[in-house]
């Protein structure tokens, strides 16, 4: 999973939310770990998304287009510069 190349141990608690489609499956889905640092994890059947990850932290963001197989990112710093 994406989230666990940034976090530095195991979650102490996951805190889970969904919405069950009329079929069963969850639609969208939230996730968050807790243990002094969080991940939010946005993931759903229903829609088609991006596969972007985004790590932030206290001095901006960096953006993984196709997380999976990414081949760059982008670093963009408080002020806005990239």
């Amino acid at each position: 999973m994406f989230a666990r190349y940034f976090l530095t141990s195991q979650p102490n608690e996951i805190l889970s939310t969904a919405k069950p489609a009329d079929t069963g499956v969850d639609e969208p889905s939230g996730i968050i770990y807790t243990d002094n640092e969080m991940a939010v994890i946005l993931l759903t059947v229903r829609a088609k998304m991006a596969r972007r990850g985004v790590v932030a932290g206290e001095n901006g963001f960096i953006t993984v287009e196709d997380f999976t197989r990414p081949d760059k990112e982008l670093i963009t710093y408080e002020d806005g510069k990239t």
